[in-house]
């Protein structure tokens, strides 16, 4: 789960500030890819889609929120 690279990375001399930004930008993507699933499959089950996600992706940019710190996602 991400303890042992973790532990590498501190012990090769990663500044601990630097590790609290990727772990934030790496749980803000996770959040926003969850609603974005729970949003597809609330769509899906209203209008019985059929398109597949990666028809739905198609021609996206980066649309995420910075995180609650200013973390850029993108």
């Amino acid at each position: 789960m991400g303890q042992c690279q973790l532990e590498r990375l501190r012990h090769i001399g990663i500044p601990q500030h630097q590790l609290d930004a990727v772990i934030e930008i790496a749980r803000h993507i996770r959040d926003e890819a969850a609603e974005k699933l729970d949003a597809a499959f609330d769509e899906a089950s209203k209008e019985n889609m059929t398109a597949t996600p990666a028809d739905e992706n198609e021609g996206e940019s980066c649309d995420c929120t910075p995180t609650p710190s200013g973390q850029s996602c993108c």
